[in-house]
């Protein structure tokens, strides 16, 4: 069943118990009221019949006479003629006396009246009548006096009004159902676009979103909604990007496999398969060692780039000057052997790194700009305090990056110049584990370039709380 339904039904079940129990109740009231008033109407008839009998009755006490059957019959006979009906008067053995409505006196209800008077309620047929029943004694004569009254007219009342309020309860429940169908099919509106709204982000169409409206409950779910859809709008954007990523990781992996090892097989099989010249044996085999040496490298990055992923580093507090003395230690043989000439300088400060990784995305960064750069250029390598951070910066005189691709730089094989790239050992890896190491560290690299002028590659780093060193 809907929602909706739900809601007009369980509405119109509680309008339909409230309104019958509500005018049962107020019915019920109102016919107790007039029931108390008959009563009481009933009892004082009674109690002045029996005044009024007692007043007879004494009269024929104080004339000498005794009261007989005759006496008492012309007492209450006095008293029917002065416009009393519905009389009975049974003596001491409930035997009737007199009755003016022809039914003999009611033993039990008589049998139950002692000093004070008795009513009950009763039904004869379609009548209702409030009997009353008193003692009286006068002149040693004890009798039992019983008065009627008809309340007839508050019965058929009662059935009157019943059926009226039925009739109006029926009105009313049939206006409130329809205005209920039309307030629950308003208020679960929302719900409905909402599944509307998933059926099409189910089909494909995840740019959709509800209309937020109000600011009550649903207006709150369907924002929640919307931002929920957002989040997993952005999880999935994610999920393909990072499938993306690795088929295309993947596909250049398998290419940067296939041609260095064609060639290597190929050059393998010509040495234990023919004779070759002296010459053409060593430019063999030097393409074996020089595709061999790249494929080491690669496979050293590779393996570099799997324990960043699967591994959590320790940082210490670290002087970059140390740090950067330490590089330049390791990389001026290899400029030198390059024609390069490499500058460093740092300021004294205290960094929270891990120095292995830092030295290793350094050393990266440097050797990128090696490849970058010809003979006899100089090669910048500096640290300085900015601010809160320390700014770690390389760069370089060479060819430069186009501004199109150094939003790819950091992906795993991407390669500006791929065929330098490779002559150069190179597999393309090198800036993506730079970026990871710098993610790692809670920054990035942020690149400069400009074609034929060179680049420049910086790294901001929060500095640790603590002194600086002189």
């Amino acid at each position: 069943m809907r929602f909706a339904w739900k809601v007009f039904l369980s509405t119109v079940i509680v309008i339909a118990v409230v309104f019958a129990i509500g005018g049962f109740i107020l019915i019920t009231s109102f016919f107790d009221s007039a029931l108390s008033r008959e009563t009481d109407r009933a009892l004082e008839e009674n109690q002045l019949t029996k005044l009024a009998y007692e007043s007879a009755a004494t009269t024929y006490v104080n004339q000498g006479e005794k009261l007989t059957d005759e006496a008492v019959i012309n007492s209450v006979s006095s008293l029917e003629s002065s416009g009393r009906r519905g009389i009975v008067v049974a003596d001491e053995n409930y035997e009737t006396v007199f009755t003016s409505t022809g039914e003999a006196a009611d033993m039990q209800l008589m049998a139950e009246t002692e000093a004070d008077r008795t009513y009950r309620i009763g039904r004869t047929g379609e009548r209702y009548e409030i009997t009353v029943c008193c003692r009286t004694t006068v002149g040693e004569r004890t009798v039992y006096l019983e008065t009627s009254r008809d309340i007839t007219s508050i019965f058929q009342e009662r059935e009157m009004q019943f059926d009226t309020y039925t009739e109006w309860s029926i009105v009313l429940l049939l206006l409130s159902a329809i205005v209920m169908l039309a307030v629950s099919m308003f208020l679960t509106r929302p719900l409905a676009r909402l599944s509307a709204t998933t059926r099409r982000i189910a089909e494909g169409d995840y740019d959709v979103r509800m209309r937020v409206k109000g600011e009550d409950e649903i207006a709150e779910f369907t924002r929640d909604f919307n931002a929920m859809t957002d989040a997993v709008q952005d999880k999935m954007y994610d999920l393909e990007n990072t499938a993306r990523q690795r088929e295309d990781f993947v596909a250049s992996f398998a290419h940067e496999l296939k041609t260095p090892l064609t060639s290597i097989i190929g050059y393998a099989d010509m040495l234990r398969s023919k004779q070759m010249a002296p010459e053409e044996m060593f430019l063999a085999s030097n393409y074996i060692f020089t595709e061999g040496k790249r494929l080491e490298a690669l496979s050293l990055k590779l393996l570099e780039l799997m324990v960043l992923d699967r591994q959590e580093f320790e940082k210490r507090r670290v002087n970059p000057r140390v740090l950067m003395e330490e590089i330049e230690g390791l990389m001026l043989p290899i400029m030198e052997k390059a024609g390069l000439i490499l500058e460093v300088s740092a300021q004294n400060a205290v960094l929270m790194i891990e120095p292995d990784l830092f030295k290793t995305l350094l050393v990266n960064l440097i050797d990128n700009a090696r490849k970058a750069s010809e003979p006899g250029s100089t090669i910048e390598v500096y640290g300085h305090v900015r601010g809160r951070d320390y700014l770690f910066c390389v760069r370089d005189h060479g060819r430069g990056i186009p501004e199109d691709e150094i939003k790819k730089i950091t992906e795993a094989f991407y390669m500006v110049d791929k065929s330098r790239a490779r002559a150069q050992n190179g597999a393309g890896l090198g800036l993506a584990l730079s970026d990871k190491i710098a993610r790692l560290h809670g920054s990035r690299l942020e690149f400069k370039s400009v074609v034929g002028s060179g680049t420049l590659v910086c790294i901001r780093v929060r500095r640790a709380a603590g002194r600086r060193r002189a």
